[in-house]
């Protein structure tokens, strides 16, 4: 059995937009009581939160020991997929989303979210000499580094993209701290705002609700 990692979210719960991104998340997943749902990174379970009551709820994550990454190999399909905020950090992602979408029911629901590392602080931080503000780091690092255009060509290779919605956050990354504090200032109705009108430059991410191929 793989060797449980560390934590790599030890911050989720003084986060108010994680939070939101993933109550949003487990909004659109549409989930009833009588249905399966694999949650993929699903650090401690906090979509259970989120779920209705005494659903079959499958979690598998670095955390428990498990790996992924380049395929889920289970024995059953479920009604019911979360991967939230996983593929950008995988060597694979492409395998592991072909793995997903077989174990997705004909007509399950599966939410994807990706981070959008295009935004207009992004481009800025670049313009200061900072490309990856995590570069060589192993804990919770980005392997990849999508924009909308790119997250949405990813995912609609192997499912259809019924509906995108938009995550909004305050900060890009903790170790760039001055952009944090600025960010922070912008009211984040303001922000929802930003993002709507030009989700490429402020949107921090992207939740795609999608369905198997006919």
């Amino acid at each position: 059995m793989p060797a449980m990692a560390e934590d790599y979210w030890v911050t989720l719960h003084d986060d108010p937009f994680a939070k939101a991104r993933l109550k949003r998340s487990c909004e659109l997943l549409n989930c009833a009581h009588h249905h399966s749902v694999l949650d993929v990174g699903c650090h401690k379970s906090e979509a259970l939160e989120f779920l209705p009551k005494h659903i079959d709820y499958t979690g598998v994550d670095s955390l428990l020991g498990d790996d992924f990454d380049g395929g889920l190999k289970l024995f059953f399909q479920f009604n019911r997929i979360l991967c939230l905020e996983v593929l950008e950090h995988l060597k694979y992602p492409h395998k592991t989303l072909q793995s997903l979408v077989d174990l997705l029911k004909d007509d399950g629901i599966m939410v994807i979210s990706l981070p959008n590392e295009n935004t207009l602080f992004h481009r800025l931080r670049s313009l200061c000499g900072c490309v990856d503000a995590e570069c060589f780091s192993e804990n919770g690092k980005h392997l990849h580094l999508p924009n909308l255009r790119q997250a949405s060509e990813f995912v609609s290779k192997y499912l259809k993209i019924q509906k995108v919605e938009y995550y909004t956050s305050s900060g890009i990354s903790t170790r760039q701290v001055l952009i944090h504090k600025f960010l922070k200032l912008i009211p984040k109705g303001m922000l929802r705002f930003l993002a709507s009108l030009c989700p490429s430059l402020f949107a921090r991410g992207f939740i795609f609700v999608c369905v198997k191929r006919s």
